[in-house]
């Protein structure tokens, strides 16, 4: 009994490893992007803190808008940036419009850069195009500043 036990044992096992083993071994489809991928109208919101050592230049800020590409590597911006200071003093900026360019790579991240403001992001998109995540990735403009913010899509 203890030997059919151990037979069956090692048999479930066996049975067991085959089956997962061919689920991970199965061939995944690899998200495959371009600038097509990003089409549409977006909704968009930032959030970025500026923070600097000798007090100077601390601030809260967000952003709203809407974002369109085009599909072809061009996009439209419009929207506002609230910012609040160290005190708590608030001020709206905007609202702005703007034009820009993106790209999107294979494996679906992408850059994006408006025009008229200083700003390297890049973003990782959903292989269906329906949302994005994207953080600042400019050096040297603002020491200390982190941004991140997503954009989920609204209208084709």
């Amino acid at each position: 009994m203890k030997r059919m036990l151990s037979i069956g044992t090692i048999a479930i096992v066996a049975v067991l490893f085959v089956g997962l083993a061919g689920m991970f071994n199965r061939a995944e489809s690899k998200p495959s992007c371009t600038e097509k991928t990003l089409r549409g109208t977006y909704i968009v919101r930032d959030l970025w803190v500026n923070w600097q050592p000798d007090g100077s230049g601390q601030s809260t800020n967000s952003g709203t808008g809407l974002l369109t590409f085009d599909g072809d590597g061009h996009l439209t911006a419009s929207g506002s940036v609230r910012k609040i200071n160290q005190f708590g003093q608030f001020t709206l900026q905007g609202p702005f419009t703007d034009t820009g360019t993106y790209s999107v790579d294979g494996d679906c991240t992408a850059t994006i850069a408006l025009d008229n403001v200083p700003l390297g992001v890049a973003a990782v998109v959903t292989s269906d195009g329906s949302a994005f995540v994207q953080f600042d990735t400019t050096t040297g403009l603002y020491d200390n500043e982190n941004m991140l913010g997503f954009g989920l899509k609204v209208h084709k």
